[in-house]
């Protein structure tokens, strides 16, 4: 028999996901593992870790949605600009280094002469 053989004739395999299906949920030695099949490749992993225990496809559903990063808006660009002119957003820093800025001396043990 081979190993091929093998495999399709055990009967203890989860099914496949079908592509667009819901996230498919395993579970063995209090882990889990959850995989979203929806992709056109390869399944994202959702959880790999303490075992979630039985959770309905609705809960899988919203692990989904939160594992799914979220565009975030850089509107640096529009704002920075606003809190200048308001005097709430410096042009420039006193040092070059925090320490220059902060108006610290340099430790002697850093024997650096500036």
């Amino acid at each position: 028999m081979t190993s091929t053989t093998a495999r399709a004739d055990r009967t203890d395999l989860p099914a496949p996901a079908p592509a667009g299906g819901p996230p498919l949920h395993l579970r063995a030695a209090g882990v889990s593992l959850v995989l979203d099949c929806s992709g056109p490749l390869l399944p994202r992993v959702l959880h790999w870790g303490a075992d979630l225990f039985d959770r309905s496809v609705e809960e899988l559903a919203d692990l989904a949605v939160a594992a799914t990063p979220q565009a975030v808006s850089n509107n640096v660009d529009e704002v920075v600009p606003v809190l200048r002119k308001r005097g709430l957003f410096r042009h420039e820093y006193a040092g070059r280094t925090l320490r220059g800025h902060l108006g610290l001396a340099v430790p002697e043990r850093f024997g650096v002469s500036v």
